[in-house]
């Protein structure tokens, strides 16, 4: 096996595919807690519901459920509020757009003689578009704190304005 065989290998197997690992491990992380927190809002404002009937039709203790009907709704409120802030979802689709980048990247270049020059600038144009993906996904970071902070500043702002 020629040093670019070895090289190819080894790029593949530990910089691309465990990479491509990472992205849709953490996407599906990512993915799964913006579910569960959309299922917990969900039956929060349903045993608010089911406590708000239960008030209503006078089951004692009354006071319970009027504090329940009253006060769940605002942990339902709050939760959703921390899926916001910890942006689930977006998450989930930088890893997402990651993963599909790389998939499309298209597959390893295979050659009949490893030390033609053809054969080298096939493996480095293959690296080449992987690492472009791997910089694009990085950017994306940038965009996604540039976009939280503005929507903070934006809050900070709304609450001087009101308070």
């Amino acid at each position: 096996m020629t040093s670019l065989e070895q090289f190819q290998e080894l790029y593949v197997r530990y910089r691309f595919q465990e990479q491509r690992l990472y992205y849709q491990r953490h996407r599906d992380e990512f993915a799964d807690a913006q579910q569960q927190a959309n299922l917990l809002a969900g039956l929060f404002m349903i045993a608010a519901g089911l406590a708000s009937a239960a008030a209503a039709a006078g089951i004692v203790p009354k006071t319970l459920w009027v504090v329940l009907a009253t006060t769940l709704p605002a942990v339902a409120g709050l939760g959703q509020a921390l899926q916001r802030l910890y942006a689930y979802e977006r998450v989930a689709k930088l890893y997402d757009d990651a993963t599909r980048a790389l998939t499309s990247v298209g597959p390893q270049p295979t050659f009949a003689d490893p030390n033609h020059a053809l054969a080298i600038s096939s493996v480095a144009g293959y690296v080449t578009k992987i690492e472009q993906v791997f910089a694009k996904e990085q950017g994306q970071w940038g965009q996604l704190t540039a976009h939280l902070d503005a929507y903070t500043a934006e809050k900070r702002g709304g609450e001087g304005e009101n308070g």
